[in-house]
């Protein structure tokens, strides 16, 4: 249930990072 529940976090914070990349380009 706990890995159920980081995964998409974890995504996230992926997500938001790649974002955070792509926009200081």
């Amino acid at each position: 249930m706990k890995a159920v529940l980081v995964s998409p976090f974890k995504l996230l914070y992926l997500t938001e990072e790649y974002f955070v990349v792509f926009f200081r380009i």
